[in-house]
């Protein structure tokens, strides 16, 4: 059946917030600073394992800075991506 204009297959209407996602967000920021707090709790406890404390720092930092750039770069890590297009169709003239 094809879906009528302005809709999405999902049935929601284009532009319609998404109620879930929005209680979700709400939800997670209300307790963000809490959460927060026990990352770095977990960083500054020397029971913690190693590798649970090297998994908070990323997510405090990736919190505090932003996450890491990434360079994109073309074949052998050298200068940037090169991409070639062509377009071979039917010439209706």
């Amino acid at each position: 059946m094809p879906v009528p204009k302005g809709m999405r297959v999902g049935g929601r209407q284009k532009g319609t917030p998404n109620k879930v996602g929005r209680e979700v967000r709400e939800l997670a920021q209300k307790h963000g600073p809490k959460i927060l707090q026990s990352l770095v709790d977990m960083v500054n406890d020397d029971q913690t394992p190693h590798a649970a404390r090297v998994a908070a720092s990323k997510e405090v930092l990736d919190r505090a800075y932003g996450k890491p750039a990434q360079s994109v770069t073309g074949e052998d890590g050298e200068g940037p991506v090169k991409i070639e297009f062509s377009w071979r169709g039917r010439n209706k003239s």
